[in-house]
């Protein structure tokens, strides 16, 4: 009879293992696919200077990374984002990753984007060429050909109203000399989102990385316009006559469109167009360092610096170790800062120095261990550099300082520890635990009767049933986006309140900040997606004039008229941002809370 029931638990443990086995290769087949590769774009038709979307497709995989794409003839391109697709078809489960890109023509005419050649996992998948049409823009830019170095305008249709410059705080400077770079956005009657950092690129030249942007306004030609400053330093790494490559920077322009059809909806007639904007080149000379004067401890510093240095202890015994502090403060480029060498005889034992760097000072610490009791003073320490403000080298040489060395105590030995080649390699040979003694184990801990059947290892069931429960939660997930992807409006007044919380942080955050004009920013950006979402809305044209809208839908008139509020506030932070003040802020927070808050109530 036991013999039966322990066969019997073994024919139903073995029947649990294939169970397990077939679920997994089962699932593993649903997910098993070919992979192919096409790539589409939005439009085939366009204008100069309107991106066009690119889609690079893989269908069967989702871990391939971003391809690297290629220069491309007359196209400026970058790189969005990707995006996922998993369907479920007759238990039959289907992948896709599709990595987007924007793609800018620089002309006009008949141009084709290549055939594309992806290399992935040593296989080759490649596309085939797609021809496009690019119109010329509706109007022209006004060409200066009598000033080559005067200010360029934009490529696109923007004219004045936006545009990109650059200034250099000299036009000569030394090799290593830092150089301050000055680019300033102009924006005049323009909306834009999306800006990024300034790219300048040159191999002849090393670029800091900016510091916080200002922002404020600016007069020219009459008219009234926002500038946002970025600043830099950059830094000529070798002599010579150069020009600057054109600065870019990216952004996008919120553009109202004429509606297609007198069906077109009010709020989708607005849309964001990502464009490059590129200041001209600029014209420098890097001229090399002088020979004459150059001091032999000059090391390649370059700036207006101070040197100090400071000795502890002064009065210690043979073998001790002294710390040497040496600080060189004041302006320049500290990247060319290198450690003072020390002129000491073999009467010390020294070491590296180590290195901390702030914004005005950078600072050496180095430890020297004196071998005898007949030393009287550190030797004097010298640091040399071209100073850039009278452009002559100049030398700080250090006073010796006196230190007081005591002899050994009877008895003692001087140890400087200096470690030999073979005892490098000896430290290296880690010995191997029980290798040559067997440890014993003092406390073996806590005892339990091992159990002899293997069917009653939780662990071992969890395991087994492990693939089936992945199955189902895979079902379930997939069924779930399903029905969002089907029932977009229910999907959209889903997502508000998270997306309403999660801007209401933010802008909370900007308020606590003192950043006025990104707070109302963030108002208007909250209010468009909470709208849209919650009535199933086009974001990108919420305006003020949504109120009518929300009127028919029955919503309370206290809550349109806190809505409208909040819209005339948002636009006079654009047009008169000093206006504002803390308190209407506070105000305009607590009216956009009270908004989502009663919107929640009603049932879109």
């Amino acid at each position: 009879m036991v013999t039966y029931i322990k066969n019997n638990y073994i024919i139903k443990l073995f029947f649990l293992i294939l169970c397990g086995i077939f679920l997994c290769t089962a699932l593993s087949f649903a997910f098993t696919q070919d992979i192919s590769f096409e790539a589409t774009v939005d439009r085939n038709v366009s204008v100069v200077g309107t991106a066009i979307k690119l889609n690079l497709i893989f269908n069967g995989i989702q871990n391939i990374p971003a391809p690297n794409l290629p220069d491309i003839p007359d196209f400026n391109w970058r790189y969005l984002g990707p995006s996922t697709l998993m369907s479920m078809v007759n238990g039959r489960i289907s992948s896709s990753v599709t990595h987007t890109y924007l793609l800018i023509p620089e002309k006009a005419g008949i141009l084709e984007i290549p055939s594309l050649s992806i290399a992935f996992k040593g296989k080759t998948y490649s596309s085939k060429p797609i021809p496009l049409e690019i119109i010329p823009s509706s109007s022209s830019r006004a060409q200066d050909n009598g000033q080559q170095d005067k200010q360029e305008r934009p490529k696109e249709e923007l004219g004045d109203k936006l545009f990109l410059t650059i200034n250099l705080s000299k036009d000569s400077a030394y090799v290593n000399e830092k150089i301050g770079a000055s680019i300033k956005l102009y924006i005049h009657s323009l909306s834009l989102r999306d800006i990024a950092y300034p790219v300048i690129e040159n191999d002849a030249f090393l670029v800091d990385s900016f510091s916080q942007p200002k922002q404020y306004q600016e007069i020219l030609n009459g008219l009234a316009y926002n500038v946002i400053d970025f600043n830099t330093d950059i830094y000529g790494l070798y002599p010579g006559e150069f020009r600057l490559k054109p600065t870019e920077l990216s952004c996008s322009v919120i553009k109202r469109r004429s509606p297609s059809d007198i069906f077109d909806n009010f709020f989708g007639q607005y849309e964001k167009y990502p464009i490059i904007i590129k200041s001209i080149g600029v014209p420098i000379n890097i001229l090399p360092l002088p020979e004459g004067g150059k001091p032999k401890s000059f090391d390649g510093a370059m700036g207006n610096f101070n040197f100090t240095l400071q000795v502890k202890p002064i009065d210690l015994q043979v073998g001790d170790p002294i710390t040497l502090t040496m600080t060189i403060s004041g302006t320049g480029n500290f990247n060319t800062v290198n450690p003072p060498k020390l002129s000491i005889a073999s009467s010390f034992k020294t070491y590296e120095p180590e290195t901390r760097q702030e914004a005005r000072f950078k600072t050496f610490e180095q430890v020297i261990i004196p071998r005898n009791d007949k030393i009287t003073h550190v030797p004097s320490i010298s640091f040399s550099f071209f100073n850039t403000d009278t452009l002559t080298y100049k030398t700080i040489t250090t006073a010796p300082v006196p230190i007081k060395v005591n002899p050994l105590q009877k008895g003692q030995e001087l140890k400087v520890f200096e470690m030999s080649r073979d005892f490098a390699d000896r430290i290296k040979r880690v010995e191997t635990l029980g290798r040559d003694i067997v440890y014993l184990k003092g406390n073996p801990g806590s005892i339990r009767k091992k159990s002899g059947t293997l069917y009653k290892n939780k662990a071992l069931l969890i395991m087994l049933f492990l693939p089936a429960l992945v199955v189902i939660l895979v079902i379930i997930t997939q069924a779930r986006k399903d029905y969002l992807a089907s029932d977009i409006r229910y999907a959209r007044r889903l997502a508000a309140p998270r997306k309403a919380k999660k801007n209401l942080i933010n802008a909370r955050g900007l308020l606590k900040s003192k950043e006025t004009h990104k707070f109302y920013d963030a108002v208007f950006k909250a209010l468009q997606e909470y709208i849209g979402d919650k009535f199933h809305l086009s974001t990108a044209g919420i305006t003020s004039n949504v109120i009518d809208e929300l009127r028919a839908r029955d919503v309370d008139t206290r809550i349109l008229d806190e809505l409208k509020t909040c819209f005339d506030m948002c636009d006079r932070s654009r047009y008169a941002p000093s206006s504002i003040h803390e308190e209407e802020a506070r105000s305009t927070l607590k009216m956009l809370e009270n908004i989502i808050n009663g919107m929640e109530k009603i049932k879109a």
